[in-house]
């Protein structure tokens, strides 16, 4: 309302989001913008794992499909920010006295390279690249990354010159059965990575995207390895993991998710199929366990159904093969000064389609509602905190294939990476 607006202010509004591959946007939910006086330019932000989250700013957050405005700003230049999971842009723009500004997009787009005197910043991600989860290609489309003409991450162009990318995205390679590859990978040690700790610790992100069971086992059996992986987290680190690579959690973080044990064992199990030929179709595409899942948070549901995904939060999700029975509570010290009750955040919860207790595969055909009533539904995707940082695991794979838009389940991963990415102002200090 104008004649409600102080005399030398103005209002600017717009819409925050990433601009795909294709030019298309893609609406980033609840994004942090503020603004600050043309002499007090924001600092870089600190990256990295870390429990230092500056001097936070009095800042607005957008809705749901990324709209903000912001009110009563002095008239003049100002700098702006947007800003959502360690991504951020500064942008210098004009307030008009009286009036309303619509920002262009390009000030209010987050940005893919590391830049920041031209006031573009985003994490460093560290990514040990999945046999069955290629999460990088779901990166390719958001334009971190070369993409082929299939949508696939181009690893030849990315490999001939990777610093002409701009890029903080770093690709490492698994350990794997030689008879187990499939694409040989041009990238240092994924191993070597998690047993140096000052590098480990110069992510902001942390994938372990679905890989053989084998790529891992042998690796946590190592307490250095565990120990540096929590130290990580503990700091400030972001760690992310699906399907098959749940042992990077279950390792590390015992306590915290129980992993279907077969009848008659007490205790976290091995999750892995033995039945090498089924795996082998599963890969090549021939079989995939789908599983209808549902959406929790209500931050979550209102984003899905911007984007026309869904009103009520059902999500299809493929490519689902480890199985959680349930979460557990374990205390934490401390929040000032008192022990804290962490129980890991279940966000989208559906049917099992393998049966944890025998150890079948099959896809589930009951409905969401049919397994609910029966007591069947799962947690399929978790997050829970450690320390200034945070752990995210997820039954089913990021990217099960490649397309030339993001399927349901790679935009509902994507919008839990861009939360847990935010720095935890209230962490629980271990």
């Amino acid at each position: 309302d104008a004649a409600a607006r102080p005399a030398g202010m103005g209002d600017v509004t717009g819409q925050v989001h990433f601009r795909l591959y294709d030019e298309s946007h893609l609406p980033v939910a609840y994004p942090i913008v503020y603004w600050d006086f043309p002499d007090r330019r924001p600092a870089p932000l600190t990256r990295g794992a870390t429990c230092d989250c500056g001097d936070p700013p009095t800042a607005a957050r957008g809705e749901a499909d990324g709209s903000f405005t912001l009110r009563n700003i002095p008239a003049g230049p100002v700098w702006l920010v947007v800003q959502k999971g360690g991504f951020r842009r500064i942008t210098q723009v004009e307030v008009v006295p009286g009036a309303q500004t619509r920002l262009p997009d390009a000030a209010t787009e987050l940005p893919v390279r590391q830049a920041s005197e031209a006031g573009e910043e985003i994490p460093r991600i560290a990514i040990g690249t999945g046999r069955f989860d290629p999460i990088e290609d779901v990166f390719a489309r958001l334009r971190l990354g070369p993409i082929t003409p299939d949508f696939h991450f181009d690893y030849a162009r990315y490999e001939a010159d990777p610093a002409a990318w701009g890029l903080d995205l770093f690709l490492y390679q698994p350990p794997r059965e030689v008879e187990d590859n499939d694409r040989e990978l041009l990238a240092p040690s994924w191993l070597a990575l998690l047993q140096r700790p000052d590098d480990l610790f110069a992510y902001d992100f942390l994938f372990g995207p679905c890989a053989d069971t084998t790529d891992y086992a042998a690796a946590l059996t190592s307490p250095l390895i565990r120990q540096h992986l929590a130290q990580y987290v503990n700091n400030g680190g972001k760690l992310y993991a699906t399907d098959y690579s749940y042992l990077l959690v279950e390792q590390t973080f015992p306590a915290h998710i129980d992993f279907g044990a077969p009848e008659g064992r007490d205790g976290n199990a091995d999750g892995h199929v033995g039945d090498r030929a089924f795996m082998q179709l599963a890969s090549q595409g021939t079989l995939r366990y789908a599983s209808q899942n549902r959406a929790s948070p209500p931050p979550l549901r209102a984003w899905l159904e911007v984007l026309g995904i869904s009103a009520q939060g059902f999500v299809p999700t493929e490519g689902n093969w480890v199985n959680i029975r349930g979460v557990g509570t374990i205390e934490a010290c401390c929040r000032e000064g008192q022990r804290v009750a962490i129980t890991p955040e279940v966000v989208m919860s559906g049917p099992n389609g393998v049966d944890p207790f025998v150890g079948n595969f099959g896809p589930s055909h009951a409905t969401w509602a049919e397994a609910e009533a029966e007591g069947a539904n799962y947690p399929h995707t978790l997050r829970f905190p450690h320390g200034c940082g945070e752990v995210m695991y997820s039954t089913y794979h990021t990217a099960e294939e490649a397309g030339a838009v993001l399927t349901p389940q790679e935009l509902v991963l994507l919008y839990l990476i861009l939360e847990i990415g935010e720095c935890n102002l209230d962490p629980v200090k271990e």
